[in-house]
């Protein structure tokens, strides 16, 4: 194409691409306007595209500096894997409807997904006075993400341990899928991109050369 019509920095391209790791796995594809050099894309991809002509395609490897460099200050502490919770507490008869979404009877059982052990109603005066009924030995999901064994009950506290597998994926709602980082105290959550200190390929096509420079 003549040298005018090329892609350089400072345009705004419309461009299709497929990126892959070395493994062959997509993780991600779709359609991208941007604007070369404007900090929109990674570094590896601004540069790519410089020079293309519209409809020309491309494979291109890009090595984690000019993609996601790794950065372990992003790892960051979660929760402890060993922690203790109290066997007995009070609630407001408000927080117990609102929770469960009936009011209390003595000596019901109550599990919620938010809740890691079951609660059973001691007593309802003012407040609502709640137990954890577990003993040790006791197996619960925390979030469908680990398990959680009771280590130690006593009269006032319950001591559990989390079981996590480092690298899982776990949902963090509005904070996203995070990487699960382990070591002998925390449970870690990794808030780097999930494909930080990869290499990645790109096949990458340019649709369109919206706006020149």
């Amino acid at each position: 194409c003549p040298e005018g019509d090329r892609v350089s920095a400072g345009d705004t391209v419309n461009v299709s691409y497929t990126g892959t790791l070395n493994d062959g796995t997509v993780f991600d594809q779709g359609f991208y306007e941007f604007t070369v050099g404007g900090g929109e894309a990674i570094d590896g991809f601004d540069e790519a595209v410089v020079g293309m002509c519209v409809g020309e395609q491309k494979h291109v490897t890009i090595p984690p500096e000019k993609a996601y460099p790794y950065n372990e200050s992003l790892v960051r502490p979660m929760l402890p894997i060993e922690f203790s919770v109290k066997k007995t507490f009070e609630v407001t008869p408000e927080s117990f409807s609102d929770k469960f979404g009936e009011n209390a009877t003595v000596g019901k059982t109550y599990t919620d997904a938010t809740l890691i052990f079951p609660v059973k109603v001691v007593s309802t005066s003012e407040n609502i006075t709640l137990t954890r009924p577990v003993i040790v030995g006791d197996v619960y999901s925390e979030g469908g993400w680990w398990n959680v064994t009771v280590t130690a009950v006593n009269d006032t506290e319950i001591t559990a341990e989390r079981d996590p597998v480092e690298g899982q994926l776990i949902n963090l709602g509005i904070l996203g899928i995070r990487t699960v980082r382990v070591n002998d105290t925390w449970i870690m959550a990794d808030f780097n991109p999930l494909v930080a200190g990869l290499t990645l390929n790109f096949d990458i096509k340019v649709l369109d050369i919206l706006g020149k420079q």
